[in-house]
């Protein structure tokens, strides 16, 4: 089966990749409706794979689910000391720190989320894929923006940065994205708090359970 369009997301000649919309299930309370409409890409100009046409579907099913996990993400490296926040004035161009008391409250400061569905990284007929914060809403990081990376619901890294130097950074560890688990996020948190990073064969136990 070739699919050539999922919503509005189609192949675009004008950029030689996939891009466009797709509708999405999402959480009342956050977006004050259960349907969303979220842009995205895939950098490829080949039909879209089995793997990237199942994330897709699953990102319509779950995003939800991916969402809130982003902001439960977000939460716990407050709680946990490993991340303080700062949220940027566009009034007079400054930071101001904030302590958030719940996930719910973060949701304000994280702006539009962009998907991208990554079809050279796949794992059980599923692709990786990434959601961004990188417009001006994106308030607790106005200069890089936000991204996270997700294997199904799974929340993998989430940083200030881009696809591609998350998924380098992954691959310093684990070259072999079959094998690459949730939480790698934390491991890096709870690793660079102890000055840690650089041992490999720990940072893999941790993140990897013994792999």
């Amino acid at each position: 089966m070739v699919v050539d369009k999922v919503d509005d997301f189609c192949f675009s000649e004008k950029y030689d990749c996939w891009d466009g919309s797709i509708n999405v299930n999402c959480s009342i309370s956050f977006f004050g409706q259960n349907k969303i409409e979220v842009g995205g890409y895939l950098e490829s100009n080949q039909p879209l794979t089995k793997e990237a046409y199942n994330t897709i579907c699953y990102l319509k099913e779950n995003f939800d689910i991916v969402y809130e996990n982003i902001l439960k993400g977000l939460f716990e490296l407050q709680v946990k000391g490993f991340m303080s926040y700062e949220i940027y004035n566009e009034n007079d161009h400054d930071h101001s720190p904030i302590t958030f008391n719940s996930m719910e409250e973060i949701h304000p400061y994280l702006g539009t989320p962009t998907f991208e569905i990554l079809p050279n990284y796949t794992k059980d007929n599923y692709a990786y894929f990434a959601i961004s914060f990188h417009d001006e809403g994106c308030l607790l990081s106005i200069e890089h923006g936000l991204i996270a990376l997700f294997f199904k619901n799974d929340l993998i890294q989430i940083e200030p940065s881009d696809s591609y130097c998350m998924i380098q950074r992954l691959m310093d560890y684990e070259e072999d994205c079959t094998k690459w688990q949730k939480d790698f996020w934390l491991v890096c948190y709870e690793l660079a708090k102890n000055n840690l990073l650089e041992d490999k064969k720990l940072f893999r136990d941790k993140w990897l359970k013994g792999e």
